[in-house]
């Protein structure tokens, strides 16, 4: 278990019933952190116990650090929460408003040019983070309930043919056809690995 420091804020490492967790304190006072990182602890292993109870001063870290040791957490969770933590991490819960999260969405534009959609998913995790609280009895409302998405606009993704893709797999090298059977019919995208290409395509070939 430790406080680390990466970039700008203390991230915090801690297992609680078997779990890992590893986080963004949000703020860059090692003092703050400290607090912080035995705040998460206290509170991961209260819901490990299972103590409930609403607490109004409760941070998005905190929040955080319970929702990560529970079934609902998934990967992309964890990715999104990457994002979020720097800003909203040291935040009481009851401060967070819609304003905040438009906030967010700017600031997010500018630390690195990401599409509207990218901020959604992320606002997306904040919102079901909130509502798990609420589902748990550590939040009284989700502050973020009404929040709308910013629209995203319709992408065309072509679809191949069956004519087009006869004449890719006629044209493939012997070597990748089989590979790109694999693609095709399992409609994996094209930044998949060439791992994972290679692990299934024996599996197509069986």
């Amino acid at each position: 278990m430790s406080v680390w420091k990466h970039g700008k804020f203390w991230w915090v490492d801690f297992i609680v019933n078997g779990r890992r967790v590893q986080c963004s304190t949000g703020t860059s006072n090692r003092r703050q952190a400290d607090l912080i990182f035995h705040k998460m602890k206290l509170d991961a292993n209260n819901a490990h116990q299972g103590v409930v109870q609403v607490d109004p001063h409760m941070t998005v870290a905190a929040l955080t650090a319970r929702f990560l040791t529970s079934s609902a957490a998934r990967q992309h969770h964890t990715d999104r929460l990457k994002f979020l933590l720097p800003f909203f991490g040291a935040m009481p819960i009851a401060k967070i408003t819609k304003g905040l999260a438009e906030e967010y969405r700017h600031q997010r534009k500018l630390d690195k040019p990401v599409s509207d959609a990218t901020v959604n998913r992320d606002l997306s995790t904040l919102k079901k983070l909130l509502y798990w609280g609420v589902d748990q009895g550590l939040l009284a409302t989700n502050p973020l309930a009404r929040l709308r998405m910013v629209s995203e606009p319709r992408i065309f993704r072509k679809i191949v043919s069956v004519s087009e893709e006869e004449r890719l797999l006629k044209a493939a090298p012997e070597h990748l056809r089989e590979i790109d059977i694999v693609a095709l019919d399992t409609g994996m995208r094209r930044g998949a690995s060439s791992r994972k290409l290679c692990i299934m395509a024996p599996l197509r070939m069986r």
